[in-house]
């Protein structure tokens, strides 16, 4: 009896770091993305590329406005690298952008794909620990 509650003890451990880690590192991407498409805004504008920039953006801002309220829910404190991260995004997509809007595009690409295989991973830890516990995160995917 005794062994199924120090084993369920840790499970209920490991469970509650895999959803801290999990919200964490995604509010910190998404907080990212957000940077980035502000640096390329701040440079593109008054470019006809602004307005697919801007719709991109907006996208991100809903995924960011997820990420906060799963933050509050879960009791989620953002990394403490939040506001060095921050700056190196802003800065990743001005200077994309300031090389043409080529460049700003291919960061783009890029950083969506990356985004994307990250969430792929987690959805498959999430799946692999108990897909009904984890359900609201997993409708965030």
């Amino acid at each position: 009896m005794r062994q199924t509650s120090i084993r369920f003890a840790l499970s209920a451990i490991n469970r509650q770091y895999l959803i801290e880690k999990t919200i964490r590192v995604d509010h910190i991407g998404e907080l990212a993305a957000n940077q980035i498409y502000a640096g390329q805004n701040a440079i593109l504008a008054n470019r006809p590329i602004s307005s697919v920039i801007q719709k991109m953006w907006n996208s991100e801002k809903e995924h960011l406005n997820i990420m906060e309220r799963l933050c509050a829910k879960y009791d989620v404190s953002p990394t403490r690298l939040t506001p060095i991260l921050s700056v190196i995004a802003f800065t990743l997509g001005a200077t994309t952008a300031a090389l043409g809007e080529k460049p700003a595009m291919a960061c783009t690409i890029a950083v969506e794909e990356l985004i994307a295989k990250h969430y792929d991973d987690q959805i498959m830890k999430l799946i692999d620990d108990d897909p009904k516990v984890h359900s609201e995160l997993l409708k965030v995917y």
